[in-house]
């Protein structure tokens, strides 16, 4: 048994319809959560000191 990885990039993508939803849809789902009071989708939780990294 091997170990399969995903394609960075999938194979069917289309580089228009990303650059339209980065201007289109992702600044609506900011907006959004920033209404609600929620904290920033899709960013990854870290444990260490940003300030440390520098």
């Amino acid at each position: 048994m091997s170990f399969q990885r995903p394609d960075k990039r999938a194979v069917e993508q289309d580089p228009e319809a990303v650059v339209r939803w980065h201007e289109e849809a992702w600044p609506q789902i900011r907006a959004k959560v920033k209404r609600d009071g929620g904290e920033r989708p899709l960013r990854p939780a870290t444990t260490e000191d940003p300030a440390a990294a520098r």
